[in-house]
Parts: structure tokens; C-alpha cells; sequence
């Protein structure tokens, strides 16, 4: 449902689950840390290519029906890498930041 009470109802969830289970917790991990400053920019772009792979670059019926396991894991693949590439480049224009990094 890409529609934006969907979109809203998401990001209301995402945010109040994290605010209930946050707390004073720390990473001196750096991949750990970078990934958990992404996550609701991950979270709100992984749709778009989610969307965009199972529609247009790479529909179930073309791979999925002989190795549906493999289809998932590449699918999953794809949309983290890509969700998380934008996100990070994004965050690095000025003000851009606060748009896609929670907390």
C-alpha cells in the first residue's frame, strides 16, 4: 500500500515503537551504529525499491517460481543495499540529516 496514510501510519509506528524500546543504549561499533542511525531512512525509502524490483526489474513469475528462497535473499539484498546507499548519501547533503536519520 504505497499511499500516505500508509506512509504515516509507518513512520508513527516506527517511531513509537523505537521510543519505547530505546533507551540508554550505545554501540562503540561503528557499522553497528551507522546502521542503527539509518534505520528509519531505511525504513521509509525500502518501499520505493521494493516496489520498484518486484514491479519492473525483477517480478517473482521471471525467477521466484524456481528458487523462491534465492528470490527472497537477492530480493532483500538488493532493496537493503540500495535503501541503505540512499540513505547514506542523502545524509551527506547539508540538512538532509535530520530528514533521514531518527534520534
Amino acid at each position: 500500500m504505497n499511499t500516505l496514510p500508509a506512509f504515516i501510519y509507518g513512520v508513527g509506528m516506527f517511531t513509537l515503537i523505537s521510543s519505547v524500546i530505546s533507551g540508554e543504549r550505545t554501540s562503540k561499533n561503528g557499522v553497528v551504529s551507522e546502521l542503527s542511525r539509518s534505520s528509519f531512512g531505511i525504513y521509509v525509502i525500502h518501499v520505493v525499491y521494493l516496489d520498484l524490483l518486484t514491479n519492473l526489474l525483477l517480478p517473482y513469475s521471471a525467477f521466484g517460481e524456481h528458487a523462491p528462497a534465492l528470490y527472497l535473499f537477492i530480493l532483500f539484498g538488493l532493496t537493503f543495499g540500495f535503501s541503505f546507499g540512499t540513505v547514506y548519501l542523502l545524509t551527506r547533503i547539508n540538512g538532509m540529516r535530520k530528514v533521514f536519520y531518527y534520534g
